[in-house]
């Protein structure tokens, strides 16, 4: 069972808002988001992903779960 599982919406440490789109088996506290919501932008039109596994997002973290379904 993922930590964070696909569909879930959370709140990384930089203010960046988004939906769990990948689980990323294997890292079980870095999954890839898809972020809809920054600080300095608002809602986005053009969602993006990150994963949270790779070198360049190390720094960014979940620290909050907005809603479980």
């Amino acid at each position: 069972v993922p930590a964070y599982p696909s569909g879930l919406t959370v709140q990384l440490n930089t203010g960046e808002k988004g939906i769990v789109s990948n689980p990323n088996r294997g890292f079980v506290a870095r999954p890839v988001v898809r972020v809809c919501y920054t600080k300095e932008k608002g809602v986005l039109e053009e969602p993006y992903d990150i994963d949270l596994a790779l070198s360049e997002h190390q720094r960014k973290l979940i620290t909050k779960v907005l809603e479980y379904d």
